[in-house]
């Protein structure tokens, strides 16, 4: 059925198209020859419609700009299944009328029967024309980008995705390409620079891929600049510009061992970069890079970012983060021009099925943290370590983790003193860990996640490190 599709649409003046389901799997593969034809100037008209909530919002992201396509308007929620593609080519018309939505299943893999019909106009293909333009043009409303906002936070990914495209995830492991909410956020992108924005932050939970996103979007960019603030983000970062870029690109890094300046893609420690020795017209003049992207951008109001924001002047500035808000106050809004271009939570990217559902369970705890005197935002470190390292405490710990605990577990401890004790504890149970503080080396600190990747290791105790920017 793709094959036929793709020759039906290569043909024709006219393209109608009426499906109750759009997936992303089926449109990846139709699109490119929609646009070709909307370039050739040729009419296009799709209905579809978001009953069951079984088309995908990333399949009518990749619509939008193609003009002509409405969403069936159902307030009564009727069972609506068509699926019927009509072309027309000067008098002559060749029509499939069948089973195949537009998926991959239903396009490539799956057994469908599809009847397909070549003729001049008759009082048959009138009648099917009329009944068509009877949805499309009184029962209908046109595919716009606030619904389609909307649509996305109210679709729920359940058990119709497995049915219309098995296996679909199996097809593109192989192939890096945009997915998920990187459609729809590289579309937002495209729009915002449209609309004469420089600068643009990014909102998204945790475990998305906000990297890769920021890599698809510097396609149409020279030089790239990749800030962070930890090494083991700068690393991970330039592992996923590879991936993409491969040997197209060279890459760098700018760090305190490293000072790499020449190279099409520099990976910067903000630390290093926000030195006066570097912020100059002799190492590096204001419009060194095209396009910059600031990992973590929640950081960014501190003075070593401020420094570096103030200093460049790129094409186009992006932030990436998952927690906008700062509990100093800080407005990382206003470094981005309060144009928010995207945002995705958990409970979308869960929604979605982009994102593992999570359990989450509260565990009593008798600790008495009020006569522990609090200072400058947090809890003093000496008095609250007397209150969390006792083995009555650290008994429950291990308890409980033997209760809930899935294949690996990371520690998140209150000082490098409790993560060292409660390692200690945990040992003397049998369980297997590893400890990473600040002190760690980074060559250390790769073997230990090395470790626990493979089994290695039960858990990981740690301090400050793991709060964000981890792949594990």
């Amino acid at each position: 059925m793709y094959e036929s599709l793709r020759e039906s649409i290569k043909n024709s003046d006219e393209i109608i198209m009426n499906v109750s389901f759009i997936r992303d799997s089926g449109m990846k593969l139709l699109i490119k020859d929609l646009k070709e034809a909307k370039e050739q100037g040729k009419k296009i008209k799709i209905l579809t419609s978001d009953y069951m909530k079984v088309s995908e919002p990333n399949a009518l992201y990749r619509l939008v700009d193609i003009g002509g396509v409405k969403i069936f308007d159902n307030p009564l929620n009727k069972s609506f299944h068509p699926k019927s593609y009509i072309f027309k080519k000067d008098d002559n018309f060749e029509i499939y009328i069948g089973s195949s939505n537009i998926s991959y299943s239903a396009l490539i893999s799956g057994v469908e029967w599809n009847y397909h019909l070549i003729s001049k106009e008759n009082s048959e293909v009138q009648e099917i024309l009329e009944e068509f333009s009877e949805l499309y043009e009184r029962n209908s409303f046109d595919l716009t980008l606030e619904w389609l906002r909307e649509y996305e936070k109210r679709y729920r990914k359940d058990e119709f995705g497995e049915l219309f495209d098995p296996k679909d995830s199996e097809k593109t492991d192989s192939i890096i390409e945009p997915r998920n909410f990187q459609i729809p956020a590289l579309y937002e992108l495209s729009k915002t620079r449209e609309e004469g924005y420089k600068k643009a932050m990014v909102v998204v939970a945790t475990g998305l891929g906000k990297t890769y996103l920021a890599v698809f979007d510097t396609m149409s960019f020279n030089r790239i600049l990749f800030i962070a603030h930890r090494d083991e983000i700068l690393r991970g970062a330039k592992k996923s510009f590879e991936s993409v870029y491969g040997e197209n690109k060279s890459y760098g890094y700018f760090t305190g061992i490293e000072k790499n300046r020449d190279s099409d893609i520099v990976f910067a420690s903000i630390s290093t970069l926000s030195k006066d020795d570097y912020l100059n017209e002799n190492y590096f003049s204001k419009e060194t890079f095209d396009y910059i992207i600031i990992d973590e951008f929640h950081h960014s109001s501190s003075k070593s970012y401020l420094k570096v924001l103030n200093y460049f002047k790129p094409k186009f500035l992006l932030g990436l983060t998952a927690t906008p808000d700062r509990g100093d106050n800080g407005d990382v809004y206003k470094l981005c021009d309060y144009n928010i271009a995207y945002q995705c939570d958990f409970t979308v990217g869960i929604n979605n099925g982009w994102l593992t559902p999570f359990e989450y369970f509260g565990i009593y705890d008798d600790t008495d943290y009020e006569p522990i005197p609090w200072r400058s935002g947090k809890y003093d470190i000496t008095s609250l370590e007397n209150a969390l390292i006792v083995e009555k405490r650290h008994q429950l710990v291990y308890e409980k983790y033997m209760e809930f605990r899935k294949k690996h577990t990371i520690g998140f401890c209150a000082s490098v003193k409790h993560c060292i004790e409660l390692g200690n504890f945990f040992r003397k149970k049998g369980i297997t860990n590893d400890v990473i503080i600040g002190e760690t080396s980074i060559v250390k600190r790769q073997e230990i996640i090395n470790k626990f990747k493979n089994r290695e290791i039960d858990i990981i105790f740690t301090v400050d490190i793991f709060n964000e920017g981890v792949d594990i």
